[in-house]
């Protein structure tokens, strides 16, 4: 208590300052009175500088050292702070939503100079060469030249367990395997062939060997998430039996709440809703989080983050309490 009062300027020197006194005597308006006339106000200006540098006069206000921290890395510390812009800074405000147009006006309302000419051409140039080739991750991808293919495998359930997307009027991609994606297709009563062209063109990359085919036991519960292994039924009815309701909890480390759990997580993807997700981090701190769960099997839970447009694979041991939203079903 004593080093949180000296550091909020109560104490100092083992005695009570003014501020101090009158925090003692109750007269907690006063009190913050005084330390606002003994704090320097804070600015909103910065200066501009043509090495592509910005150099605040003294202490910022919250919203304009926010906004720099967006666009720009900072070098030392103290009310004379140095922040330095480069092409990297810059993509990163792009990354949040920014554009040239809303990052140059926020420096010209915030600077007591005009914008350096080299600064302008930096965050136009950046912005202007941004966006141009997108990057994403994807295990498989299916080209037709059918728009009626296209429509009927996205129509299916099961292409939205599989994370299918149409990138292109004619071209879908999907985080699965080719082969998952395979047997998705001849299930529908296509009939795919292997496009091998990349692999005759390009040599073996280096590296750990590629994963091994999913079993065709795991591939059915993944291609259908409406179908329980039937070794589980009766474990399973047994538990939804005897259970009370509420969410499920999965961190007891009891084998029926357990399975009571992993039973909730089934009943979310075989309806394709939203669950309230609770997971430890890494740190032991409880996160809860808004998921679509896709399936489950080997301790790892997969799911889709429909705040973030991301796929993503819990641990089941990190799994503390499941919930599904009702009236909430996934977007398809």
């Amino acid at each position: 208590m004593l080093i949180e009062a000296a550091a909020l300027g109560l104490t100092g020197g083992g005695a009570l300052t003014e501020a101090g006194g009158l925090v003692a005597a109750g007269r907690l308006e006063d009190a913050a009175q005084v330390i606002r006339e003994a704090l320097p106000d804070p600015v909103s200006l910065v200066v501009l500088q043509a090495d592509l540098t910005a150099v605040a006069p003294g202490y910022l206000q919250p919203e304009v050292a926010r906004g720099l921290l967006r666009m720009s890395t900072p070098e030392g510390q103290g009310p004379a702070t140095t922040y330095r812009f480069s092409a990297e800074s810059i993509r990163s405000a792009l990354d949040t939503g920014e554009d040239a147009s809303s990052i140059l006006a926020f420096l010209q309302e915030h600077s007591a100079t005009e914008i350096p000419q080299a600064l302008s051409y930096l965050v136009e140039d950046t912005a202007s060469r941004y966006g141009n080739l997108r990057v994403g991750r994807a295990g498989s991808y299916v080209s037709t030249d059918d728009d009626a293919v296209v429509a009927t495998v996205l129509a299916d359930p099961r292409a939205a367990v599989l994370g299918v997307v149409q990138v292109a009027p004619t071209v879908l991609v999907s985080p699965a395997s080719p082969h998952e994606l395979s047997a998705l297709l001849r299930d529908l009563g296509f009939s795919p062939a292997s496009d091998t062209v990349a692999a005759v063109a390009a040599p073996p990359p280096a590296g750990p060997a590629a994963p091994a085919r999913i079993p065709p036991d795991q591939l059915r519960s993944r291609l259908n998430p409406w179908s329980v292994a039937e070794e589980e039924l009766d474990a399973q009815l047994a538990v939804l039996r005897s259970a009370r309701p509420g969410p499920a909890d999965l961190a007891t480390g009891t084998d029926s709440e357990t399975l009571l759990g992993l039973e909730t997580l089934r009943a979310a993807i075989r309806s394709r809703s939203r669950v309230r997700l609770g997971t430890a981090d890494s740190e032991g701190n409880h996160v809860r989080q808004v998921l679509v769960p896709l399936s489950v099997s080997g301790g790892r839970l997969r799911v889709f983050d429909p705040e973030h447009q991301v796929e993503k694979v819990v641990s089941v041991h990190r799994v503390m309490d499941v919930e599904i939203l009702e009236g909430s079903p996934a977007d398809g």
